[in-house]
């Protein structure tokens, strides 16, 4: 199983825009040292249409028709479960913990610039839904990969943060084995039913929305989707400035594709429908 996830992690890269087109200017520079000149030409017009694509403003309407499959939700309007559910695969930045903390401890209200960057990472949405009451406990969830040689899980790394902001202990459960979406959800429907929890908020970012969700209906759980990852400008009326192709969106791309391929595994091994 170890090896699996391992392989289908790197496999994933393989199809990434940006991992394609460096390849490709390496098969074009080889070419170049063989004096192929023609091959060379070739390879590297295919480099930068893969680039001029992948940056372009057709590749972030893709993009963002995806991000908006799971709209965000202010917190007050959010309906209430049994429990939040926070997936822990993302890191949080050592500013964003500082910031976090400080507006707990003197009781400061963040400012809308600093929320737009804050706001988007999911244990900050998990702490604003429980402080909102929108559900009684949080259930992170979330082991380490194979190739992180870590002695904290990224779930206990996340409860810690989370109490570090003021969420009292007793309020916190941990699911610390799981190293991908769908032993996330096999992992935690456990918990659920010991304790005799039906419905979850699930907390993850909207590009892993669609999957988790998906993980989490197929084994039983009554989940609502509660994205984290939205800035308000995503969501306004698109700029002129927005439809200026920038490489940044070859990340963005990058995202959806990994997305895109891991919902066609899963469904190849049955983990969703």
């Amino acid at each position: 199983m170890s090896d699996w996830i391992l392989l289908s992690k790197f496999l994933s890269e393989l199809f990434y825009p940006a991992n394609i087109a460096l390849w490709l200017l390496l098969v074009a520079f080889l070419l170049l040292l063989f004096r192929r000149s023609m091959g060379a030409g070739i390879t590297l017009f295919l480099a930068l249409l893969v680039i001029v694509f992948g940056s372009s403003p057709i590749a972030k309407e893709l993009s963002m028709r995806y991000r908006q499959q799971y709209p965000p939700m202010l917190i007050e309007k959010s309906p209430t479960a049994d429990a939040i559910v926070l997936l822990a695969g993302e890191r949080v930045e050592l500013w964003v913990d500082e910031v976090m903390r400080l507006s707990h401890m003197l009781r400061i209200p963040i400012s809308p610039q600093v929320e737009v960057g804050v706001g988007s990472k999911r244990v900050v949405h998990a702490m604003r839904l429980y402080e909102a009451g929108k559900g009684a406990i949080i259930i992170v969830s979330g082991g380490n990969t194979p190739y992180q040689d870590e002695s904290y899980s990224e779930a206990r790394y996340n409860a810690e943060l989370l109490m570090d902001w003021g969420v009292p202990r007793d309020a916190i459960l941990l699911e610390g084995k799981s190293r991908n979406t769908h032993e996330n959800a096999v992992e935690t429907v456990k918990i659920l039913r010991e304790r005799q929890l039906n419905q979850v908020l699930l907390v993850t970012s909207h590009y892993h929305m669609p999957r988790a969700l998906a993980a989490f209906h197929a084994v039983g759980v009554s989940a609502i989707p509660s994205s984290s990852g939205f800035r308000p400008a995503e969501l306004a009326q698109p700029r002129i400035s927005d439809w200026i192709p920038s490489l940044n969106e070859l990340g963005t791309l990058n995202r959806v594709i990994h997305e895109k391929l891991a919902i066609l595994v899963y469904r190849s091994r049955g983990w969703i429908e």
